[in-house]
């Protein structure tokens, strides 16, 4: 996405959707990021484990 923000040719509607689309981005970065803290504290904690920990 950033190289095709560079690029000098392209038309400014092009940029404004490449732009426009950012925010999705952000927040499907943001969740992909929580679902892996979840996935990590559920391996620390492990629910339901009968190990005495």
């Amino acid at each position: 996405m950033v190289t095709q923000l560079d690029e000098p040719d392209q038309t400014p509607t092009a940029a404004e959707a490449l732009i426009a689309r950012l925010p999705r981005l952000s927040m499907i970065t943001g969740l992909f990021a929580l679902t892996w803290l979840i996935v990590v504290v559920l391996m620390i904690v492990r629910p339901g484990s009968t190990t005495g920990a």
